[in-house]
């Protein structure tokens, strides 16, 4: 049997979809399952990696794009696959070999305001295409039961057709010996502890300015907030509330990092707060557990799933709810500590190796429907 992976996605960094892609990959190779099949990655330009059971191939064909949908049948037709995964929800029109589609949320037709212009209309244009890739694939993978509750009930899609398979965190994320030196890298960026962290991209759902609204208000002004993430296009809402508020001394913002930089953030840090308003799964606050750092996070969405029993839980609607439990946590360091044995405990449910065997799973289930 012929598999093709979509892994174009790869050539935008920093976002969760390229994580679930990497994780996705290294599971597979490492599992060595696929030795009975043939699969092959669809990779971008640049990409280097070599194996030899397992071929890579190069496509310059852009993702998300007008562009997929004319080229893409084509090029698949020349490749003759049994089955083929595109991890995203804009499965390519007109392709008509088995489909596997991965769904991670549906944060843009939940939350229709995170389009800056025509919102209403560009949301009924993504529900409209992603209930066509439905449609057309054999079967759907979303990252958590809340995403699946969600396709379900808001898409109307049949439970059957769903397949939940859990994500995981890169396990170069580990907590560090005393040998290694965080104060090289805080040094670097100008970072000084004790500091709460927090990593996103700056979307509005991320709920920053919230958290700002919190920081603001905690009693332990020594210390600072580190945020690490990319803006988001033209929103400058948090920036100017930093303004507002009169802390801009007391944040300090790094875009995109490297992940061993994000490594040492987050080993270096007392807390991290993940506040978000809607989640497909959550995968920093995988990220910030496997490094030991106990967790704040969100009581809404997949999060609950995620965190387990190992994280504080918040309303993010609430800014009273996210100050309380960040002066709660850092006046305690029993508590701390708790968390942090309680999540290097919750982590072991998740790994790639178990998502890939599942993932393969499916491959050749479908396969025989």
């Amino acid at each position: 049997m012929r598999i093709i992976i979509d892994a174009r996605f790869l050539s935008v960094p920093g976002m969760g979809i390229t994580s679930y892609i990497e994780g996705l990959m290294n599971g597979i190779i490492n599992s060595k399952e696929y030795l009975n099949d043939e699969y092959i990655f669809l990779v971008p330009q640049g990409f280097e990696r070599q194996n030899e059971h397992i071929r890579f191939v190069i496509s310059n064909i852009p993702v998300v794009n007008m562009k997929q949908h004319l080229m893409m049948p084509f090029y698949l037709q020349r490749l003759k696959p049994d089955v083929y995964h595109y991890p995203h929800f804009d499965l390519p029109f007109s392709y008509k070999t088995i489909s596997i589609i991965t769904i991670h949320d549906l944060k843009y037709i939940k939350f229709p305001e995170l389009f800056y212009e025509r919102s209403r209309e560009k949301s009924f244009i993504m529900k409209t295409v992603m209930k066509n890739a439905i449609k057309r694939s054999k079967k759907v993978i979303t990252v958590s039961e809340s995403t699946k509750y969600d396709i379900v009930n808001i898409l109307k899609v049949p439970q059957d057709k769903i397949k939940v398979i859990y994500e995981a965190y890169d396990s170069d994320f580990r907590m560090l010996s005393a040998s290694h030196n965080n104060a090289n890298v805080l040094k670097r960026f100008g970072i000084k502890q004790p500091f709460i962290l927090f990593v996103g991209v700056h979307r509005p759902h991320k709920n920053l300015c919230r958290l700002l609204e919190a920081f603001k208000h905690i009693k332990y002004k020594n210390y600072s907030l580190v945020i690490v993430g990319r803006k988001y296009r033209d929103y400058n809402k948090p920036f100017e509330l930093m303004e507002k508020l009169a802390i801009k001394d007391r944040v300090k913002h790094l875009d995109f990092v490297t992940k061993e930089v994000l490594l040492h953030l987050y080993n270096a840090a007392t807390v991290f707060v993940f506040p978000s308003l809607y989640e497909g799964f959550g995968i920093p606050v995988l990220e910030a557990m496997a490094c030991g750092t106990p967790v704040i996070t969100s009581n809404v969405s997949s999060l609950p799933e995620v965190a387990g029993n190992a994280a504080m839980l918040i309303n993010p609607y609430d800014v009273v709810s996210i100050t309380d439990a960040l002066n709660h946590i850092l006046g305690d360091i029993s508590l701390q500590n708790k968390l942090r044995e309680e999540g290097l405990e919750q982590i072991k449910k998740f790994s790639w190796a178990k998502a890939a065997m599942e993932t393969l799973k499916v491959y050749k289930e479908i396969k025989q429907i």
